[in-house]
């Protein structure tokens, strides 16, 4: 999940419950009539949906792990 968090840290989205909506508005179904550039299956699509959120904890402790991150490179 590390990788998929962090290009939206470095949009600027810090806030967990932020990070998980911005997940759940742009991917959706893939469809054969629209060029969706964020697709996921219909299972995927449920997890999004309904189990993403339960992930808050998980989500917030992998923002402050890329917030340490990014202050140490930084520093040097």
């Amino acid at each position: 999940m590390k990788i998929a968090i962090k290009p939206l840290y470095y949009l600027g989205i810090t806030d967990p419950e932020n990070e998980i909506k911005w997940v759940q508005s742009y991917v959706k179904k893939k469809s054969l009539f629209k060029n969706n550039y964020y697709f996921t299956s219909k299972q995927g699509e449920n997890w999004i949906q309904n189990a993403f959120i339960t992930k808050l904890d998980t989500v917030e402790a992998i923002i402050k792990e890329i917030a340490i991150e990014d202050s140490i490179e930084s520093e040097t």
